[in-house]
């Protein structure tokens, strides 16, 4: 579903291109639109985009926070029809991006649901149906981790964009139990940057709503993550998505990444050249380093780190002791 965070990465993407930019779109996976009237408010008003007037008007005529809270809960047909705009033929999240700038919007998936177009994005889309069009901006919202050709998808993701666009992807981080087969850490994103030299933009933790933690920034975030995410977001259920924005630099073709930090165990002189690329990616001067070959830093002194991880790990087993003795039959 195109939901609010999606809104304000794709809102400040395209303030930066400028108006003179003539920047195309491509889903990778139809979606629905499901940003409320007060989402689309708070949109406006954390992004600052010029476009502020024609997205309220555009969120007050097509739909309102009833009938998108329904159609998250049911996503029938019916109530899909109704977010369509006074045409009858343009399906809201198309109007929305246009509405943002975008000469076209299209999207890919395995049904034409608003007007996809129908082709399976488990195979090379160029060698099994000819498609070579490109795109400035190309969108991974919760698709991948349905699709079992992780290699197929990103490869696609890659040859749809053109050189000097971008790749958006937001993806389940932690949580999302049984959602789809694959949940996405920092460092898939770091490598696949590496190995294809692209720019990271971005790379983020976050909920539906928005942002909740730069990952790009040094910090100890990672060190000390599982210690207050599930404070992090208001979601029942405490999923974290990962957002990740790429920006594609060369025409070089798609390589598939090496997890970076294992680069020194390769043995073998060949396997060696062919991840030699991703030992040349920039990373951090300090923080968490995702990929580095070396063993991992970290900001805080390791002597500290060791003994807050062992109290805690002490303290949990006594917990656990105590809940059995006391509670037997549970």
């Amino acid at each position: 579903m195109l939901n609010v965070l999606i809104g304000k990465v794709v809102t400040e993407l395209i303030d930066c291109l400028g108006p003179s930019a003539s920047p195309t779109l491509l889903d990778m996976g139809n979606q629905t639109f499901s940003i409320t009237p007060a989402e689309m408010e708070d949109l406006v008003r954390t992004t600052g985009t010029r476009k502020a007037n024609a997205l309220l008007k555009l969120s007050e005529r097509h739909v309102t926070g009833k009938t998108v809270t329904k159609l998250r809960e049911t996503r029938s047909a019916t109530l899909e029809a109704v977010l369509k705009d006074e045409a009858g033929k343009v399906p809201m999240t198309r109007s929305f991006y246009e509405t943002l700038g975008f000469v076209s919007a299209e999207s890919i998936d395995v049904n034409s649901r608003h007007g996809a177009m129908v082709m399976d994005l488990n195979k090379d889309l160029v060698e099994d149906y000819g498609f070579r069009k490109k795109y400035t901006l190309v969108i991974n919202n919760g698709t991948s981790e349905h699709l079992f050709c992780q290699e197929s998808f990103f490869k696609n993701a890659h040859q749809l964009t053109e050189i000097g666009g971008y790749m958006l992807h937001a993806l389940p981080f932690m949580k999302y139990v049984n959602h789809g087969f694959f949940n996405y850490q920092p460092a898939f994103f770091q490598d696949l940057a590496a190995a294809n030299g692209y720019e990271i933009m971005r790379l983020e933790i976050a909920d539906r709503n928005g942002s909740l933690a730069d990952l790009l920034k040094p910090s100890d975030t990672l060190t000390r993550f599982w210690e207050w995410s599930d404070h992090l977001t208001e979601n029942e259920d405490g999923n974290l998505l990962i957002v990740a924005l790429l920006q594609k630099k060369t025409a070089a073709s798609f390589a598939i990444p090496l997890q970076g930090k294992y680069f020194e165990d390769i043995e073998s002189e060949e396997h060696r050249r062919t991840y030699k690329a991703q030992t040349r990616a920039p990373r951090p001067s300090k923080g968490f380093y995702f990929n580095d070959p070396e063993k991992l830093k970290y900001p805080v002194s390791r002597w500290k780190y060791r003994v807050k991880h062992k109290l805690l790990v002490i303290l949990r087993k006594i917990t656990r002791a105590a809940f059995i003795r006391l509670w037997p039959d549970l």
